[in-house]
């Protein structure tokens, strides 16, 4: 219709029998044979809008329809909104930036998202650090020095400012951007390295529901005498569970919902401390380490985990443009923190005596917004 071009190979068919049909020449030019009667015609085109029309055959009469197609071609492209909390092409950035898609992310299966984060060239994780082109991503009492958000809430913990992994919710994700460069004037002091901007999936136009289970096992020690996994009165099995629930929907016409949780329970490959009154005397003095440190079996090293999640967001009918809503989440979990090895050069992996810490948390954070 815009260049009055001829289109080559358009095809013509009948609406209601589509195996009756005919295809346009060099020229543009084409002849369907019917029946006398009335018809419907559909003329298709990949990349135009395609066009239905009526025409009445006579007998021994023929019917010239010429038929103007438009453009309606449309290329899908990432928007982010990280690098200046606004949408962006992300090809427009002046910043480097990667992002992952929740693909990459189902396909690793993983309970934590840091494990799918390892993908991304230039960041690594240390010791549940990020740590972006080589940059430091934490000190111990100071920080972090890459910032993680969720929906532009930090994740950081409010005690040592470290990132809490186990609370950002896997099962609902739609896209995570990451910043490679400073970005301290948008997010703080804490993104002085970068930025981990996690975006929380809405619904789409049909209702989702999905339900994910692994499991797995870990080795056991070599040596019977060191497998703590089977000693007297404390038997358990060296493995790990984990359930992700998922459900979203679209309420009415503009209420989107969404729903999902996560159970863990992980016995995890690190074996409890040994008593003091096992270690050499000389050790013991040096590491300042009493036989009245507290003892700690195998069932107090599991890890447990229960997490709950929603979005709730409510699109304004008569003001284009207005959304407002809450996002929730929150967490029980049972862990440990390990913070010396006692013999991990002879393959096992079990704490100093005083050198292990059990941790219970509760984490919840509500966040109501508007948006315009």
């Amino acid at each position: 219709k815009e260049t009055k071009e001829p289109i080559i190979g358009a095809t013509i068919q009948l609406l209601k029998d589509l195996s009756k049909g005919t295809a346009t020449d060099i020229d543009g030019n084409y002849v369907l044979v019917v029946e006398t009667g009335n018809y419907q015609i559909l003329s298709s085109y990949l990349g135009l809008q395609s066009d239905t029309f009526s025409v009445e055959i006579k007998e021994n009469q023929i019917s010239q329809k010429n038929i103007l197609l438009k453009q309606v071609a449309k290329t899908l492209e990432t928007v982010v909104v990280s690098s200046g909390k606004f949408e962006q092409k992300l090809e427009e950035l002046t910043v480097s930036m990667e992002v992952l898609k929740p693909n990459l992310i189902a396909n690793k299966n993983t309970t934590s998202i840091e494990t799918a984060l390892e993908q991304v060239p230039g960041l690594t994780v240390i010791d549940n650090d990020p740590q972006i082109r080589g940059g430091s991503g934490f000190t111990f009492g100071v920080g972090s020095r890459v910032a993680i958000v969720v929906d532009g809430v930090p994740l950081l913990s409010g005690d040592a400012g470290r990132p809490e992994w186990r609370y950002i919710p896997v099962e609902n994700i739609e896209q995570i951007e990451v910043i490679k460069g400073a970005s301290s004037v948008l997010y703080g002091s804490s993104a002085l390295n970068g930025v981990i901007n996690i975006r929380s999936a809405y619904p789409r136009s049909k209702p989702k529901t999905s339900i994910n289970y692994s499991a797995g096992q870990y080795s056991i020690p070599q040596a019977p005498a060191e497998n703590w996994y089977r000693t007297r009165g404390n038997n358990s099995f060296p493995g790990f569970s984990n359930l992700n629930l998922f459900h979203s929907r679209i309420i009415g016409t503009n209420l989107d919902f969404v729903i999902g949780a996560n159970f863990n329970v992980d016995q995890g490959y690190i074996g409890p401390p040994p008593a003091a009154k096992y270690m050499p005397p000389d050790l013991k003095e040096a590491l300042h380490v009493q036989d009245t440190m507290p003892l700690f079996s195998n069932n107090d090293m599991i890890k447990k985990r229960a997490r709950v999640n929603f979005n709730l967001r409510y699109r304004a009918k008569k003001i284009e443009g207005l959304n407002f809503g809450v996002n929730a989440n929150a967490m029980l979990n049972k862990t440990n923190m390990v913070f010396a090895w006692l013999d991990d050069s002879l393959g096992l992996y079990r704490g100093y005596p005083g050198a292990v810490f059990l941790e219970d948390q509760v984490l919840f954070n509500i966040d109501p917004f508007v948006k315009y």
